[in-house]
């Protein structure tokens, strides 16, 4: 019987292809969306965000090392927490200051196998300061499994328009509108008057 190696080395590189592709990237994005978020509020209101990662299908985050930055001019950073819900975690610290917020891990554990495959790091709260679009960026990061080999990995920005209060004028009726108006009490007069 005569072997086809031709197929064979289709076959084989078809299936690395597949491997390859179905393998996730961990991704770290604002209130778990997966891409860039842009809201738009008005100024003196308040804005929460949630740092989220994903992705994690194929790997298990052992470690992290996140600086997060936004434009203190625009936004003024109220609040920041770690998810009390990192309980595999050992050592974690956040550090806010002006214009950024660090924040770490470490965990201990050999094995991670029942990590979420998402799940929140850490929550924000900003106050709007000034009128104008204020980005958040993971400005530099470090992501590792739990035997601390790095991970690749994707992130996303959240941009924060933030508008003057603009109050608009209550709406005053046409002189359409009023003759419509008048016309339609007339008929409905007329129809009562024929009925009595």
């Amino acid at each position: 019987m005569k072997v086809n190696r031709a197929g064979y080395w289709a076959l084989f590189c078809m299936l690395f292809c597949l491997s390859t592709t179905l393998k996730a990237t961990p991704i770290l994005s604002f209130n778990n969306s997966g891409s860039d978020i842009i809201e738009t509020v008005t100024l003196g209101d308040s804005v929460n965000l949630d740092l989220w990662i994903s992705g994690l299908d194929a790997d298990n985050l052992g470690g992290f090392d996140i600086n997060m930055g936004f434009d203190n001019s625009i936004l003024s950073l109220t609040n920041a927490v770690l998810d009390p819900l990192l309980t595999e975690f050992d050592f974690l610290s956040i550090s806010p200051s002006a214009a950024n917020v660090e924040l770490s891990g470490v965990s201990l554990f050999g094995d991670l196998s029942a990590q979420a495959d998402a799940f929140r790091l850490a929550s924000f709260s900003f106050d709007t300061a000034a009128i104008g679009s204020g980005i958040i960026e993971i400005s530099s990061a470090l992501l590792s499994d739990e035997l601390a080999l790095p991970l690749a990995f994707d992130n996303f920005t959240a941009t924060i328009n933030v508008n003057d209060l603009v109050t608009t004028p209550p709406s005053i009726p046409e002189p359409t509108t009023w003759l419509l108006l008048i016309a339609g009490l007339g008929l409905a007069g007329r129809n009562a008057l024929l009925r009595a």
